[in-house]
């Protein structure tokens, strides 16, 4: 009776240390994978490359802590930087201020209508770009609001 006890140790002995391998060898594997898929925005940020600086302030220009990131980077590459995070919202409201001068001319146009509501929409503005498409539906029934 003494013997199985032998052969259950030996057991014993040969799957821990497998136990060990097989948790270790998924550790690297697990590590490997999340490598890959860090954000090349953060390597950009730690190596102080200012394009990546304006993209990470960017995708984060809705969440609270935007102003204080936009201070941190304006004191570390200057006020240009700021220009640059907002160059398309500045592009977009110069385009809007264009198309609602043309609608002045001719505010029957749909396209002027649907143009002002994609923009609008893109803007965040959603009560302004429903007018907007609203309108646009109203000159042609057809538009659907897809973007």
């Amino acid at each position: 009776m003494k013997q199985p006890t032998i052969v259950n140790n030996q057991k014993t002995k040969l799957i821990i240390p497998l136990f060990v391998f097989t948790i270790l060898f998924a550790f690297v594997i697990i590590n490997a994978a999340s490598s890959q898929t860090i954000s090349s925005v953060y390597f950009g940020l730690i190596n102080n490359d200012k394009k990546a600086a304006v993209d990470f302030l960017i995708k984060i220009a809705p969440v609270s802590e935007f102003g204080i990131q936009l201070t941190k980077y304006v004191k570390l590459y200057g006020a240009d930087i700021e220009s640059a995070v907002f160059k398309d919202q500045r592009e977009k409201k110069q385009t809007i201020n264009k198309l609602e001068q043309l609608l002045a001319i001719n505010p029957k146009s749909r396209d002027i209508l649907y143009g002002l509501y994609l923009y609008y929409d893109r803007l965040g503005e959603k009560n302004k770009a429903q007018e907007f498409l609203r309108r646009a539906k109203d000159i042609d029934p057809l538009i659907d609001g897809k973007n």
